[in-house]
């Protein structure tokens, strides 16, 4: 999801979030739910007789317990870039934001902004800011729309926009 402010008419803020359609509770009640099932299934096999799937079940049931818990870590993802008159920053970790895994302050004037598109359209483009030091990526957890969306703003927003395929229509 691209969130955009500017309510600073000097500063652009753009935030990226990944598109989430569950917060950390529902995803709670919906693995206690699984756990529940799962385990109502399998003692009422442990009392007929089959014991043995009772330690299966308990696998199945962690690995999908550890499995929906890294998906729901990944969607607190998020990403902020400002825009000021003389630099760029960009700051990457977890919502909310106060465990950062990268910052980087990027001079304006030597910045561009590249979108990199496949052949024939089949990867999502790349969207980086490029300066002669550094390549840094953004946005990687976004979908087309908001990746356009994204590209866009950073338009607007007066960032030199260069595409791999200019001819071709946005």
């Amino acid at each position: 999801m691209v969130e955009f402010d500017n309510d600073d008419p000097s500063i652009t803020k753009i935030r990226l979030t990944p598109n989430r359609s569950a917060s950390w509770a529902h995803t709670k009640y919906l693995m206690m739910a699984m756990v529940f099932f799962v385990m109502v299934v399998a003692i009422a096999w442990a009392f007929v007789g089959a014991w043995v799937i009772l330690p299966f079940a308990g696998l199945e049931v962690g690995l999908l317990t550890f499995i929906m818990y890294q998906v729901s870590k990944a969607t607190y993802k998020a990403e902020m870039i400002t825009i000021s008159d003389k630099t760029v920053t960009f700051v990457r970790g977890r919502i909310p934001l106060r465990k950062l895994r990268e910052e980087h302050e990027l001079a304006r004037n030597k910045l561009h902004v590249e979108v990199i598109e496949t052949e024939n359209n089949w990867h999502l483009p790349d969207i980086r800011f490029v300066t002669p030091e550094i390549s840094v990526s953004v946005g990687d957890f976004l979908n087309l729309p908001d990746r356009e969306q994204l590209a866009e703003h950073l338009r607007n927003a007066g960032l030199p926009n260069c595409r791999t395929h200019w001819w071709k229509s946005s």
